[in-house]
């Protein structure tokens, strides 16, 4: 490779020809601590950007998936380790959705902004605990001054008045087991 110009890319892949294949496929085989793709960005800059970007840009792809993560001995699909370092007040978010269906319809449809799946079907001992989710908020302040004020889970349906709805915050259904309970809520008295 030659030095690259500041403002161009430093490597191009037209891989426009490729239908059916892999446009690059990296086999790792004997990997035991390495990484079969480590991308680091050390940059203080402070402008905007993203050191990874990812873009199914058709309309027209109905079935395309802009990332797919297929894990099968890990015990962990994915790792986020997001430690925020900013002196001043601001925001800061874990993972971003925005789910947006963009086209008008008069059919069916069904949106999940996170659908969560979990089995395990074949434990045939032992005490098994699964959670769907769980959620596990901690606000604490260095000093004893301010104020603070946490929620682990925040939920808003909002519906419309635009045809006939029903607008459910929380909904839920426990079932099969010999003890069933809807909704469990530990609370410590505050005095």
């Amino acid at each position: 490779f030659s030095k690259p110009d500041a403002n161009k890319s430093a490597l191009i892949i037209d891989g426009d020809p490729v239908t059916t294949n892999k446009l690059v496929d990296i086999s790792a085989d004997g990997l035991t601590t390495g990484n079969a793709l480590y991308i680091k960005d050390s940059s203080n800059n402070v402008s905007t950007r993203n050191t990874v970007e990812i873009q199914q840009s058709s309309a027209a792809a109905r079935e395309a998936t802009a990332l797919k993560v297929t894990s099968a001995g890990g015990k962990t699909g994915i790792s986020l380790d997001t430690n925020y370092h900013n002196a001043t007040g601001t925001e800061g978010t874990g993972i971003d959705i925005d789910l947006d269906k963009a086209s008008a319809t008069t059919s069916d449809n069904t949106i999940r902004g996170i659908n969560v799946d979990t089995a395990n079907t074949s434990a045939t001992n032992g005490f098994n605990q699964m959670r769907g989710i769980e959620v596990r908020s901690t606000l604490q302040h260095a000093a004893d001054a301010g104020t603070l004020h946490v929620i682990a889970v925040e939920a808003a349906a909002v519906g419309s008045s635009n045809g006939a709805s029903v607008a459910i915050a929380f909904s839920g259904s426990a079932a099969g087991a010999d003890t069933t309970i809807g909704m469990q809520l530990d609370v410590e008295s505050s005095g």
